[in-house]
């Protein structure tokens, strides 16, 4: 019998498989993939960016089986309805109703292991499409871009055509800074 494989940051992208996206992956439906303790919010984190989702804390699951348990919802699981008819000056609402759930556990029988599992599949919206991208946030990376040429004395404009510059080597499925933006996080930096 052979050990199973603990996945890390590193290799984190192999245990996600294509979806009918191009450039964008998914986790796999109720496969427990076990990764190391020290990096299970950093793999998620990749996962998030990785499948263009976005994974919001739920609630705490209690056990005495469990060191540490809790479900995940998709971002997009709300449903939201409009008080009227027409919503000329207010973007889109990003709840769908999506029934996505992800459940992250670690067990006392194997302390240094964390599992993420996937129980309920997305529905009611296609995670990487070119519309479900504004309703992620800006990643981790794209942030430090943007603060680092920012602290060098780069104005937001030209911040903003450098960074996209840099992002789009990224591929596809990755949530672009509009020049807003850039702007507000000039301004939390002052």
């Amino acid at each position: 019998m052979s050990n199973p494989i603990i996945y890390d940051i590193s290799n984190i992208q192999n245990v996600l498989v294509n979806s009918s996206l191009e450039g964008i992956k998914m986790l796999p439906f109720k496969v427990v993939i076990p990764v190391k303790v020290s990096e299970w919010r950093r793999c998620l984190d990749q996962i998030n960016t990785l499948c263009s989702t976005k994974w919001n804390k739920k609630r705490c699951l209690d056990s005495k089986e469990y060191i540490f348990g809790e479900t995940r919802q998709c971002h997009r699981a709300d449903i939201y309805i409009p008080e009227r008819d027409s919503r000329p000056a207010q973007k889109e609402s990003k709840a769908c109703g999506c029934n996505g759930a992800l459940k992250i556990k670690q067990f006392k029988k194997s302390p240094t292991i964390v599992t993420f599992c996937m129980t309920r599949d997305h529905n009611n919206h296609v995670p990487g499409d070119r519309s479900e991208i504004r309703t992620l946030p800006l990643p981790f990376e794209a942030i430090k871009l943007i603060e680092d040429q920012l602290r060098s004395g780069s104005s937001c404009r030209s911040t903003r055509i450098s960074v996209l510059q840099q992002i789009d080597s990224w591929g596809v499925g990755v949530r672009k800074p509009n020049y807003e933006e850039i702007y507000n996080r000039m301004k939390k930096m002052c």
